[in-house]
């Protein structure tokens, strides 16, 4: 996960496999030959990443996080005409599966907003062109490393905060998650052609879920709104209007997909 402030002061959470980051750093590596130091003209200015390995443990995950944290950092501290390249805008625009956060919510009640209309987190050039690529990482030949299976583990998280100086394009650093509070749960909701997810203590009455998703949706106080959750069983909306609703909704359903509409 990348913890990012974007140029308009939005936070967003980003979650970015280690196949993302080997395409990407193949792709830099091809737009800029002698910033990887690949022209004999200068030396090597882009920062290095941990190449593929064949398997994956939880040393190795640890290791790679805190690489990978500190490749981020410098990679937006690079000049402009890099820092700022569509290949870096690419790699850290909110993609599906990415949440916008509220830097200030506590951290079992945090707000985030879902990014349901962008492309895959994955740049797509499949497991084989990394099997088969003739160059590694650092910009040279290398002894037949394979790449990780696919999406085998997604990166955890690191505790190490946005506290680096804000660089032009924005600000990212890959974080630990802590595990999440077991009294918290996540709910989706649509409204319209949007797609939010809050996080809301799991004891919630009906009033305070209503309330929390009125002021995330940012109605006035005293607009009515109507709610309705999905039943997974048999697919169909049911009517959301009291705690009873809400204890059914809960108890056949394991997540809670709410609509919202408001005239």
């Amino acid at each position: 996960m990348i913890e990012a402030v974007l140029e308009d002061g939005r936070h967003w959470e980003l979650q970015r496999y280690y196949e993302d980051f080997y395409d990407f750093q193949i792709a830099l590596l091809t737009e800029f030959p002698a910033e990887a130091g690949n022209t004999g003209t200068q030396k090597r200015s882009l920062p290095y990443m941990p190449g593929p390995v064949s398997y994956v443990t939880d040393q190795i995950t640890d290791g790679r996080r805190h690489n990978l944290d500190a490749y981020v950092k410098n990679l937006l501290t690079q000049p402009p005409y890099i820092s700022r390249c569509t290949l870096v805008k690419q790699f850290f625009a909110p993609r599906e599966g990415d949440y916008e956060i509220d830097p200030n919510a506590p951290a079992d009640e945090g707000d985030f907003r879902n990014s349901g209309g962008s492309a895959q987190s994955s740049s797509g050039t499949g497991q084989e062109s990394r099997q088969g690529s003739n160059v590694n990482l650092n910009g040279s030949g290398y002894g037949g490393l394979s790449a990780a299976p696919a999406r085998q583990q997604q990166m955890q998280r690191q505790t190490s905060g946005l506290s680096q100086p804000q660089p032009p394009a924005g600000q990212g650093s890959a974080q630990q998650g802590a595990p999440q509070a077991l009294s918290a749960m996540k709910v989706k909701i649509y409204f319209g052609d949007d797609l939010f997810a809050i996080r809301v203590p799991r004891d919630s009455s009906y009033g305070q879920l209503h309330d929390k998703i009125r002021e995330r949706l940012k109605i006035p106080a005293g607009e009515e709104i109507a709610m309705f959750y999905k039943d997974e069983a048999s697919g169909e909306r049911q009517g959301l209007a009291s705690d009873d609703d809400l204890d059914f909704a809960l108890g056949r359903n394991e997540k809670l997909v709410i609509y919202v509409e408001y005239n």
